[in-house]
């Protein structure tokens, strides 16, 4: 265990941008207790980079730590693993299922990543490493590498636990889990998580948000934005990430009709694409 900060490298897998509302004060504590922070992120569709040009964050990326021999061992790697991923195409409907094309670039970028972490945590030796969650696959990486060296890697709750259960399976495979209070704590522990590497410490960044925009004039503007009048009935819905199909609730449509004096506002995930809200919000 690492009883002192004081001299000690962080490492720090960021990627989109409501990341930072959990890793960032997580960061700057560490900061101020002596640690040095790496902050570095991995080829993506999404372009991650953009979330640290927009905060104005320095950061490293995997590809920075391509050399010629870890495009070697990429490159054995992905010889060895084609023909084995072919035999179990050919034998499993399930996969036959999706395109080929897709699960070719989806495997060759997991080979390329996780050699440049290899080499990014050889290279950069860090003390501790931190990611939002392991449940993709820069976070399985990084966790399989980590326990390879013994690096403590620890990982959050990344928002309200209103999936099913089975959706948080895995999430402490590599990890310690800081979660947001003993109820989420059980949801984790009923998806076959180990009870030892789950920390119930609370929203990181809740109590600065709600001291940041609970306020008069911030009320004020959001209000005029949404159309809502001082002394409408507002109803909130909290959407999950998902395909949204057309929202299709007759009783709730009729409650509506009831009730012309609620205003109702659907706040999306972060990164819920502007065709799905559209789709979902159509009727």
């Amino acid at each position: 265990m690492i009883k002192s900060l004081k001299g000690k490298k962080v490492l720090c897998f960021q990627a989109l941008m409501y990341h930072a509302r959990v890793l960032n004060p997580v960061m700057a504590a560490l900061e101020r207790q002596g640690a040095s922070i790496l902050r570095m992120t991995v080829p993506a569709e999404a372009a991650f980079e953009l979330t640290f040009r927009q905060l104005g964050l320095p950061f490293v990326h995997t590809l920075d730590y391509l050399t010629s021999t870890v495009q070697q061992k990429i490159d054995t790697a992905w010889r060895a693993l084609v023909p084995i991923w072919q035999d179990l195409i050919l034998r499993n409907r399930v996969l036959q299922g999706s395109p080929l094309i897709i699960m070719d670039k989806i495997l060759r970028g997991v080979v390329e990543c996780t050699f440049c972490l290899q080499e990014m945590l050889n290279r950069e030796k860090p003390d501790m490493v931190f990611a939002l969650h392991e449940i993709n696959s820069w976070g399985k990486e990084l966790g399989y590498l980590c326990k390879d060296r013994n690096i403590p890697f620890l990982t959050f709750q990344e928002g309200l636990c209103y999936a099913p259960t089975s959706m948080y399976r895995l999430s402490t495979e590599y990890s310690t889990v800081i979660c947001w209070g003993e109820g989420d704590r059980e949801v984790f522990i009923r998806a076959d998580n180990d009870p030892e590497k789950i920390i119930p410490l609370g929203n990181i960044d809740l109590a600065e948000t709600i001291a940041r925009v609970n306020k008069p004039e911030i009320i004020k503007e959001t209000r005029e934005q949404l159309g809502i009048k001082p002394d409408d009935k507002m109803l909130l819905y909290l959407m999950s990430h998902a395909l949204s199909q057309p929202l299709s609730a007759p009783e709730f449509v009729r409650w509506l009709w009831d009730h012309r004096d609620v205003k109702v506002v659907f706040k999306w995930h972060p990164i819920q694409g502007k065709p799905v809200v559209d789709n979902a919000m159509s009727i």
